[in-house]
């Protein structure tokens, strides 16, 4: 399937450059393996991951992890089920959790008394799922979190438990565990929603277990800890890094201080793969051609020394027009990056399922908003 999205791409769309491709026979396949592993534990993806494939995920998942008034727009604008959204983030106005309300959400997490206080004020059949604090600004004390869950008159609001302490914490997994087990010993919850946050292959040195070896590895132990308590395991990048393709292609090639460069017409304000570093780390690349193989820095085209996409990384005969397919784009990506900088357009992005590519977005033009309103309008 990898083989034909390139030559598909570069048969019928080598112009459409820079694009991010969605390859959605490996997304569907990605969430299979996933709540296969899952079993029944519920899945609940975290949006923030990528945005514009909420509407192929969702129709196989349980919920939707909402973290900002702009997200649950977009479920709003798809028709996503209220019953399925988990309305979370740090700042929640109080006319995004009422709009939210009277889309029929009724799941919210607080993320701090304030918070909880304002979603109590709302509505009588309004579910609250308080925010465990992993030591940082998110969440709530544990301290403060098991007078809450004292009170009488706040528990019979209260769900369950919201718990996501960070990033990439495949390592510290067990450590989090531990904490969570900890607390819901001392405390009455019925349910938790829990983000693992796993980590994915970005590079070419990654030596992560395949998704579903470490979500089944991960269920397990759950049942061991905490049997009685439901838990909806929330999960992000896993689900849709794989899916992703960012495709740039080769505008110049030269040689300075005995160091070969390719410039590409993205850069680094397109392509985010968390831990970069710019350029340090190599990412996987496909490159459909062959011939004398030499060392290659490649970079981008936003006049920044920063913009190293891969600092060295072997090309065979790369040529002006060659198109560069950087793997592993799913998440983040298309959200994460120096967008605005330069005024260079937003990339075109397109899914690809079964053979077929359709156009999700148009190239957008960032000079518009670069330029000002009042300018704009003359």
């Amino acid at each position: 399937m990898e083989s034909s999205l390139i030559k598909d791409f570069e048969s019928d769309f080598k112009n459409k450059t820079p694009s991010y491709i969605y390859d959605l026979d490996i997304l569907y396949s990605e969430i299979q393996k996933i709540k296969t592993a899952a079993n029944d534990f519920e899945i609940c993806y975290a949006m923030k991951a990528n945005p514009i494939l909420v509407q192929f995920i969702e129709p196989l998942v349980d919920r939707i992890e909402v973290c900002s008034e702009g997200e649950f727009l977009i479920c709003q604008k798809l028709n996503i089920p209220a019953n399925k959204i988990f309305f979370t983030g740090i700042n929640k106005s109080e006319e995004s959790i009422k709009a939210a309300l009277q889309y029929g959400v009724t799941k919210f997490n607080a993320e701090s008394m304030t918070q909880f206080i304002t979603l109590l004020s709302q509505k009588s059949d309004i579910l609250i799922y308080p925010r465990l604090s992993s030591g940082n600004q998110f969440g709530i004390d544990d301290k403060e979190l098991a007078e809450i869950l004292k009170n009488h008159n706040y528990t019979k609001h209260i769900a369950g438990l919201h718990y996501f302490c960070g990033t990439f914490r495949d390592k510290k997994q067990r450590d989090d565990l531990q904490k969570l087990l900890s607390f819901t010993n001392q405390n009455q919850i019925n349910e938790i929603e829990y983000g693992p946050g796993f980590g994915t292959n970005y590079f070419d040195k990654d030596n992560y277990q395949d998704s579903e070896i470490r979500v089944r590895q991960l269920c397990d132990e759950l049942r061991i800890m905490k049997p009685n308590t439901k838990f909806i395991i929330e999960i992000g990048r896993l689900l849709v890094a794989n899916c992703g393709y960012y495709v740039t292609k080769i505008a110049d090639i030269k040689q300075n201080a005995e160091m070969n460069y390719v410039i590409v017409d993205g850069g680094i304000n397109h392509l985010n793969y968390y831990g970069q570093m710019l350029g340090m780390k190599n990412p996987s690349v496909e490159h459909n051609k062959s011939g004398e193989a030499k060392n290659y820095c490649i970079c981008g085209s936003i006049c920044s020394t920063g913009d190293v996409l891969v600092r060295n990384i072997k090309l065979e005969n790369p040529t002006i027009g060659d198109l560069l397919f950087f793997k592993n784009t799913g998440a983040y990506s298309g959200t994460e990056s120096l967008f605005l900088f330069l005024s260079r357009s937003l990339p075109y992005i397109y899914s690809y399922n079964k053979g077929k590519f359709v156009q999700l977005r148009d190239k957008i033009e960032t000079y518009l908003i670069n330029i000002g309103d009042q300018m704009w309008k003359n």
